[in-house]
């Protein structure tokens, strides 16, 4: 019986990695869609040899915008959504298959939370990263999309209800055994690379909601952050790669902490100042001289 879903995935400058995606999905998946932010290697190229439907669109502002736009190219019922990053092996695909055939004429079953098996380093962690479950595989055309609001991070809601992660969905969702595998954060600097991007979205999304909250309280929040991954998610039994998560997410809630301040400080230099005199204030991002 032929497969009934559809694999969607957003690029840019993926040539490295998206040959091992969609290596595992061409023989089985109904359709690929690969939506390109106008990649200036040859990720396009990559995926059309590998069955793939490629569509440029430059980068919109936000991964949910650009996510929502590939999930609108779909035509199987059933949609898959993957990163450049991650894979699919038999088990899952197997799972994938069977769950999709039993529960198409469930129309309360909306969509399937997936657990991902996160890369770190030399090894999967199995502890600080794990579960770490996502509402993956959609049921097509029922009003399913991320929430544009948010720019990292994003979540998807049907007919403007949540989807929840981790937390049951009621009849809305259910949850699959078999992981995808999520091969990224291969290198610190990559690690660091991505963090400085997320934690800038993150910041400003914060500043257009009015929701940077107490700075006296949020110091608080990267401590509490590296106690959470290393002790409540038992990251301490990944070894010094548990040690070394903790770490990470200590640094990236530091990162938001330092932003907001570093923003908060620039917004108030510049009100005191009289108005001839803030056109000469170099913004945080610009260039030193």
């Amino acid at each position: 019986m032929p497969s009934e879903i559809a694999v969607v995935i957003i690029t840019k400058n993926e040539e490295r990695v998206i040959e091992g995606c969609l290596a595992r999905l061409k023989d089985w998946a109904a359709e690929i869609i690969v939506v390109d932010s106008l990649s200036t290697d040859r990720t396009a190229q990559i995926c059309e040899a590998n069955g793939a439907r490629v569509i440029a669109r430059p980068w919109p502002g936000s991964f949910a915008d650009q996510k929502n736009f590939a999930i609108r190219q779909a035509k199987a019922p059933w949609v898959l959504i993957l990163d450049a990053d991650e894979l699919v092996d038999e088990n899952l695909q197997r799972e994938l298959l069977k769950a999709t055939r039993e529960h198409d004429e469930n129309p309360a079953l909306v969509g399937f939370q997936i657990p991902t098996r996160n890369y770190f380093i030399n090894g999967y962690s199995d502890h600080a990263w794990a579960p770490d479950y996502h509402v993956r595989l959609i049921r097509n055309h029922r009003g399913i999309a991320y929430d544009t609001s948010s720019v990292v991070h994003e979540k998807l809601k049907c007919d403007g209800v949540a989807l929840h992660n981790v937390r049951p969905n009621g009849e809305l969702t259910k949850r699959l055994d078999n992981p995808i595998l999520h091969y990224s954060n291969t290198s610190f600097s990559q690690i660091f690379a991505k963090h400085n991007m997320y934690t800038t979205l993150e910041v400003e999304k914060l500043a257009r909601s009015g929701q940077g909250g107490n700075l006296a309280l949020r110091i608080f929040r990267p401590g509490l952050c590296f106690f959470y991954y290393y002790f409540v998610k038992r990251g301490f039994r990944d070894g010094v790669n548990g040690f070394m998560i903790a770490l990470l997410m200590f640094n990236y809630e530091l990162a938001v902490y330092l932003k907001l301040w570093e923003a908060r400080v620039t917004r108030d230099r510049t009100q005191s100042l009289p108005e001839s005199k803030v056109a000469g204030i170099p913004s945080p991002s610009s260039p030193p001289t």
